[in-house]
């Protein structure tokens, strides 16, 4: 299997990298390749596909402290590993701040000297205002955001990091629908042998009206969950049974609809004088004349 890797860097005497990620791919193997992202913020981009133990030797240096050559420079960093997470379960549907757009179980590799980074930030732009860097360091957050998807303005945990995606077997077997917002219905597309342990907790209006657990069986093609009130959100967790391992996460919210047209009401007054009568005898236009006669009253002063 190949690995897909991309790597986020400030190019500086350090190189410091500000992010990295890789996923499984079907591509051949590349060597590595260098980007100008943007020269006025000197973010570089590196990336390449490996073999995964060329992948693995690459992390095991970067947690040894020991400068790694990507492309044109060479990046030095120290990482941390943590225990194995799964990609953005809360807000999955909502937001796509992560590099990869389905549910992956992720390594993350923690960088430890995130001091580091910030003040190489603060020096890469020479002698500028507070205002001028804090506006850099936007803008500087802003692509990285393009780049890869996350907010690190918002994230700053993950400033730094480096996260290897990996794809669970479950990818696509679900599907999650609403039944006239009073069922939340989950769906298999594909059957499989394994039983699981399926909870769904649905809301309304911030009142949790239901928070259960079914058991999905192999044989079971869908999984209905109801409440007595209408749905405004809620949140899916599967498992499965045997392992013990979280396997598929949803979660969404319902906005409900309201029609109404407005309108400024007012008193209509109706006004006959000897002028419009003698109007309506002269004119076959008696429709303009009664439009004469009517009247809104706001804008009658008497």
């Amino acid at each position: 299997m190949n690995i897909f890797v991309k790597i986020l860097a400030l190019s500086s005497p350090s190189n410091i990298m500000l992010y990295g990620f890789s996923a499984p791919t079907v591509l051949p193997v590349r060597q590595w390749r260098t980007e100008d992202i943007n020269k006025k913020l000197k973010l570089i981009c590196c990336s390449a596909v490996l073999t995964e133990t060329d992948r693995d030797n690459m992390l095991c240096q970067l947690r040894n402290q020991k400068p790694y050559s990507v492309g044109k420079i060479q990046i030095c960093t120290k990482l941390v590993l943590r225990p194995t997470v799964l990609s953005d379960t809360y807000g999955l549907e909502w937001e796509q701040n992560k590099p990869v757009s389905k549910l992956h179980s992720v390594d993350e590799y923690w960088c430890v000297n995130k001091d580091s980074i910030i003040k190489v930030i603060d020096s890469a732009y020479g002698k500028i205002t507070n205002m001028e860097l804090r506006q850099k360091k936007l803008q500087l957050f802003e692509v990285l955001q393009g780049e890869c998807g996350i907010d690190f303005s918002a994230n700053g945990g993950r400033l730094g990091n480096f996260e290897c995606y990996i794809p669970s077997k479950y990818i696509g077997s679900f599907e999650v629908k609403s039944d006239k917002g009073k069922a939340i219905i989950l769906t298999k597309k594909h059957d499989f042998a394994e039983e699981l342990l399926v909870n769904c907790a649905i809301e309304n209006g911030g009142r949790w009206l239901t928070d259960e657990i079914k058991t999905f069986m192999p044989n079971m093609n869908e999984l209905l969950f109801t409440a007595q009130e209408p749905t405004t959100h809620y949140r899916i967790k599967v498992w499965d049974k045997f392992s013990g391992e979280l396997v598929f996460a949803s979660e969404s919210s319902f906005v409900r609809m309201m029609q109404f047209s407005m309108s400024i009401a007012g008193v209509r007054r109706t006004i006959k004088d000897p002028w419009t009568d003698s109007l309506r005898k002269s004119t076959k236009h008696s429709e303009a004349i009664n439009k004469i006669e009517q009247v809104n009253g706001r804008f009658i002063w008497l």
